[in-house]
């Protein structure tokens, strides 16, 4: 467990993908800075899983507000917001962890389909997000939004290439929209996640089972006001599980 915690008391962050593997550490992480902390998923079965890991950690699930809703379509992230500001206002902080991965396939005998059904679930759904969630953050002129990628962005992947293509886009869309949002208040970065096991694993009825805390406290305290010098557009975070070494490139 990392000693990097953040100081999120009073804050509201919204954290698209939360019931996920990566999405879930951000929102302990969050929980355990003292934000309350929105997330949503398109299935309420999942809500489950993410709840017994905030309780078994003996965090406060009534500062976790879960949504159902899609921010896979542009009407979808639209709802979703409404229903956030509706519920908190405009977050002070937005991560989005989205995504997944694809059974093994060359890309030489993919299908068109399937390309347009990764592409649009790991990279295309970052866009619609930030359109509907970033205007009233700079608005406002406040506020950090973080987009989570993968290693793969880096790796040739054979057989699972569209996750590793849409990983390579997510950072760029990060970086095209911190060069765009320049000097509105608003910091906007995204994270590389590197990491050697798997994420999510059993918890339940065991104590310290879930792995890499440090995970999502580094993105707590990245939220937080002592990240308030962090410039670059992309961080990359790199973990062994057993000691996490931050390296930052602008």
């Amino acid at each position: 467990m990392s000693d990097l915690i953040g100081n999120l008391q009073g804050k509201t962050v919204f954290i698209a993908g939360g019931a996920g593997n990566i999405g879930g550490m951000a929102v302990r992480g969050c929980l355990r800075a003292g934000a309350t902390v929105v997330t949503a998923s398109r299935t309420k079965d999942r809500f489950d899983r993410l709840r017994r890991f905030i309780e078994a950690d003996r965090l406060n699930a009534d500062n976790l507000i879960t949504l159902e809703g899609d921010v896979g379509t542009p009407a979808g992230a639209k709802t979703l917001y409404e229903q956030v500001a509706e519920r908190v206002g405009v977050p002070d902080g937005v991560i989005t962890s989205l995504g997944g991965s694809i059974d093994p396939m060359p890309l030489l005998a993919m299908s068109l389909d399937t390309w347009d059904g990764v592409l649009h679930s790991n990279l295309t759904s970052h866009l619609l997000t930030a359109q509907v969630f970033l205007p009233p953050m700079i608005e406002r002129g406040s506020g950090t939004y973080i987009l989570i990628s993968g290693y793969g962005a880096y790796v040739g992947w054979p057989n699972g290439a569209p996750v590793s293509i849409s990983a390579s886009g997510v950072i760029a869309l990060g970086r095209n929209l911190a060069a765009e949002n320049k000097n509105t208040g608003v910091r906007i970065a995204t994270m590389v996640l590197a990491t050697g096991e798997r994420l999510w694993q059993e918890f339940e009825g065991q104590s310290g089972a879930f792995r890499g805390d440090d995970v999502g406290d580094f993105l707590g305290w990245l939220l937080s006001q002592n990240a308030d010098d962090i410039e670059p557009s992309v961080l990359h975070y790199v973990t062994n599980w057993e000691k996490a070494n931050i390296m930052r490139h602008a």
